[in-house]
């Protein structure tokens, strides 16, 4: 998986969780959106990451 390969490493630093990017509703699946990971709802490719945010193409990173 490309989100993995180049962002595994940082989320893990980051302390995201498996759930909080890929998790899905055990019984719904993606239909129900409140528990799905960042990952999941997506669809496209992940630009870059910080603790609290991911970004998909859509934001400008916010200034520190």
């Amino acid at each position: 998986m490309l989100f993995l390969d180049r962002f595994g490493e940082q989320a893990q630093n980051l302390g995201w969780t498996d759930i909080e990017l890929f998790g899905v509703h055990p019984q719904m699946g993606t239909i129900r959106v409140d528990p799905c990971g960042a990952i999941m709802l997506a669809g496209k490719e992940a630009h870059w990451m910080i603790a609290d945010r991911i970004d998909f193409g859509n934001t400008t990173l916010p200034s520190r």
